[in-house]
């Protein structure tokens, strides 16, 4: 069915959009013109509903008929003021202010009719004239459901970026704790980071805000568990020595009997003998020490000589007590948690240990802590750490010191 023109389809949303511009009163008590362009501009530009081509020609009836909106005062008269409402420009001017070709200016005027955006009051000739033309009434006779749709539309912006930050910021947090945790932690906090990674950029409210609820409850849980393993880890690992200590010990020049950097090569003398312990990494690095069987009680007797807990009577193997005895020494030099799980990664855990309990108990080292984390400050691959001499030396002070007494 066509209109009185002939060349234009009359529709449903087309008569709809008569009833509305014939039907408006006014606009809603308390609201300007000024405010009402402002409404309507900014619903036009979020409006996903609309093509671009839509939202630029709409843009263009508000801007030639501002002015006109604007000095409509008082009650509104649907006679006299339709006229402020409507549009005469031509479609060639259209396509000039736009840039678009005649059938995009056809096109996107058809989409804002059916979209009840405008009402065209075309006259019988087909001519834009004082009273025919484009008329803009019932965008704004829908001013209180475009409101409430621009309102809307600014919540779901709101919870999108909310959700996006509180991703962001436990993707942070996460990081803070897998520093701080344990190592069997890390596969969890990584699983839980790509979890952020994807999410912090999604703008699906609905599933984002339960994968965000779920996240939450899972970093709740593993904060517990970080916080009970560094209350259990408080006597192995305290706070470590300040930044700025001097460090006695230099990486090159041996220190008496302590050969800690000998460079390998082929055919040298450090192969380790046949009573030597021996733990090496993937990095090349090899720490020889005693065998655990004979040290272990030389360092528990340097324990009780210190009134410190030692594990002898708890049945473990010898290594399970080297390891146990290495952490009790970080934490008698006061070396922080982080370095010591660096030294583990670097030397293992029974080389990390040797390194730990001479920088404790050696008489010839003696700034302990400095000592210890000199072994993270050097490229180390293929070297031996030989710390049988030191070893060697502590034994036989701790065993004279055990016959005075």
């Amino acid at each position: 069915m066509n209109g009185k023109t002939g060349h234009r389809s009359v529709t449903p949303n087309s008569l709809k959009g008569e009833l509305l511009a014939k039907g408006f009163k006014g606009l809603p008590e308390g609201m300007t013109y000024n405010q009402a362009l402002k409404l309507v501009r900014r619903y036009i530009n979020g409006c996903n509903e609309l093509s671009l081509r839509a939202k630029f020609l709409m843009q263009a009836f508000l801007q030639l008929q501002a002015k006109a909106i604007v000095e409509v005062d008082g009650q509104f008269d649907l006679v006299n003021d339709m006229t402020q409402f409507t549009v005469f420009a031509k479609n060639t001017t259209l396509q000039d202010m736009l840039d678009m070709s005649r059938r995009t200016v056809q096109k996107a005027l058809a989409e804002l009719r059916e979209k009840l955006f405008v009402w065209c009051n075309d006259s019988p000739s087909r001519n834009r004239s004082r009273g025919h033309g484009i008329c803009l009434l019932p965008t704004f006779a829908r001013l209180a459901e475009l409101n409430a749709a621009a309102a809307d539309r600014q919540g779901r912006i709101e919870t999108v970026r909310f959700m996006q930050s509180q991703f962001t910021s436990t993707r942070i947090e996460l990081e803070g704790m897998k520093r701080l945790s344990l190592f069997t932690h890390h596969p969890l906090i990584d699983d839980l980071i790509k979890v952020c990674d994807v999410m912090r950029r999604s703008t699906n409210t609905e599933k984002g805000l339960e994968r965000l609820l779920f996240l939450k409850q899972s970093v709740d849980e593993l904060k517990a568990l970080v916080v009970l393993d560094i209350e259990m880890g408080k006597q192995e690992s305290p706070q470590g020595d300040q930044s700025d200590t001097p460090i006695t010990y230099k990486l090159n020049k041996i220190h008496k009997d302590v050969e800690a950097w000998q460079e390998v090569e082929s055919g040298s003398a450090c192969v380790p003998d046949p009573e030597a312990g021996v733990n090496s990494n993937s990095e090349g690095v090899t720490v020889l020490g005693p065998e655990a069987e004979k040290i272990v009680p030389v360092v528990e007797a340097a324990f009780r000589a210190r009134s410190l807990i030692t594990y002898e009577d708890q049945g473990l193997p010898p290594k399970r007590r080297l390891r146990l005895y290495g952490n009790s020494a970080a934490g008698l030099i006061k070396l922080h948690r982080s370095a010591v799980s660096e030294l583990k990664v670097r030397y293992g855990e029974v080389g990390a240990s040797y390194i730990l309990i001479q920088a404790a108990f050696d008489p010839e080292v003696r700034n302990r802590a400095g000592w210890a984390r000199s072994f993270l400050r050097a490229n180390l691959q293929g070297t031996v750490v030989d710390t049988r001499g030191s070893f060697h030396r502590w034994k036989t002070s701790v065993e004279s010191d055990a016959l005075l007494q």
